[in-house]
């Protein structure tokens, strides 16, 4: 069933990378498929943990948010990746700004070189990244 969430995870960043958006249904299918993969799989006592990955993201990254440095689907999608991963879900965060990181380099040097003005990066691309690190690698 993780890789039902990696699909999901897949969509959202073609999506954001098509459209500058996330989608609220496809945060509500990732929602849907990690709680109920997470309850299926650890069962009633994976449910504070879940909560705990669900509520994370949206306190620590609220300011991000606030600032418009980081976009409501994205905060979203760390939330319902969070049903999923639990406390891990820090580490999700961790190597998705990493990517991220990466990605704005690639970015600035791109409008630079090209003479672009582009200043929004698809931020789920970095989020997809961090999902596979962490589920294959962490």
């Amino acid at each position: 069933m993780i890789y039902i969430i990696l699909f999901f995870v897949v969509v959202t960043a073609v999506y954001d990378i098509a459209f500058g958006k996330i989608p609220n249904w496809l945060v509500l299918a990732v929602y849907i498929t990690g709680s109920t993969y997470t309850f299926l799989h650890e069962g009633v006592q994976a449910v504070p943990g879940m909560l705990v990955g669900i509520l994370l993201p949206i306190v620590l990254l609220f300011g991000l948010f606030y600032i418009r440095a980081l976009g409501a689907g994205d905060v979203k999608l760390f939330s319902a990746l969070g049903s999923v991963f639990g406390f891990q879900i820090l580490d999700v965060m961790l190597y998705a700004f990493i990517f991220g990181a990466v990605q704005s380099i690639y970015r600035i040097l791109k409008n630079w070189i090209c003479k672009e003005r582009i200043h929004k990066i698809p931020f789920a691309l970095s989020i997809l990244g961090s999902v596979i690190y962490v589920v294959f690698y962490g």
